[in-house]
Formats: C-alpha cells, sequence, structure tokens
C-alpha cells in the first residue's frame, strides 16, 4: 500500500496547490503514510508506512534563510492560524515556524496529531489535524 511515486507527487500538489493541511493528510493515509517526520534544519521529510520509508530533500529552500528564534508556542499557534485562515504557503507558513523557534514536527497519521518541538527538552506543542 506505500506508493513513494504517489507519496512524491501529493507531497508537490499539495504545497503548489495549497491544500489545506487536512486534505493532505487524508490524501497520504490512503497513500499508506503512517507518519512523517520533517527536520527543518535539513529541510528533509521522512514519510513512514509499512515498515517502509520515503524521504525527501531539500524540501524547501530560502534565498535567505530564516534566523531560528527561541520556542515560543504563541508565535507558533499564530503562524498556524495564519496558514489555516489565510491560505499561507507552505514555504511561508515554515518560514514564521522556525522563526517560532521549531526545529522538527512530526505528523501522525493514524492519530491525526502535528507535533512541534524546539531545540531543547520539553519544548513541544501538539496539534490535532480536523
Amino acid at each position: 500500500m506505500f506508493n513513494p511515486s504517489k507519496i512524491e507527487e501529493i507531497s508537490k500538489v499539495s504545497k503548489a496547490e495549497r491544500w489545506p493541511f487536512p486534505k493532505t493528510v487524508t490524501a497520504l493515509k490512503d497513500v499508506g503514510v503512517d507518519y512523517y517526520d520533517v527536520d527543518l534544519t535539513t529541510y528533509e521529510i521522512v514519510f513512514h508506512g509499512d515498515g517502509k520509508t520515503l524521504k525527501q530533500s531539500g524540501v524547501l529552500s530560502f534565498e535567505h534563510p530564516p534566523k531560528k528564534g527561541s520556542f515560543d508556542q504563541n508565535a507558533l499557534v499564530k503562524a498556524i492560524r495564519k496558514h489555516q485562515t489565510e491560505g499561507t504557503s507552505y514555504k511561508d507558513c515554515m518560514k514564521e515556524v522556525i522563526e517560532a523557534g521549531v526545529v522538527r514536527y512530526r505528523v501522525d497519521i493514524k492519530e491525526r496529531t502535528c507535533s512541534y518541538f524546539g531545540s531543547s527538552k520539553g519544548e513541544s506543542y501538539i496539534e490535532k489535524v480536523p
């Protein structure tokens, strides 16, 4: 069921067409993704499902990389809400998420959660995916 070519297609199209996050999560579930990890220091995504993985490198590129801030949950939530209500691009949202001190996040498709992590122990925020 884990379909790397479909995962690549969904990843590309969802960003280009600015799909709502719940639509992207559902589409990835339908092609066998259980969860995925995004490293915002290396701009890599690793998709997991059926005991297999698919790694995407260079998923973001910035002319001027955002300055990583200290973990700020309020700024993180503000960036998420802005993306949800205004349909900002993935790149613009991730810029604000990085500036809020997030270094990685995990989307658990089975649990429908997105967990954001700062660089220090205990810095995290979990959001339910509608």
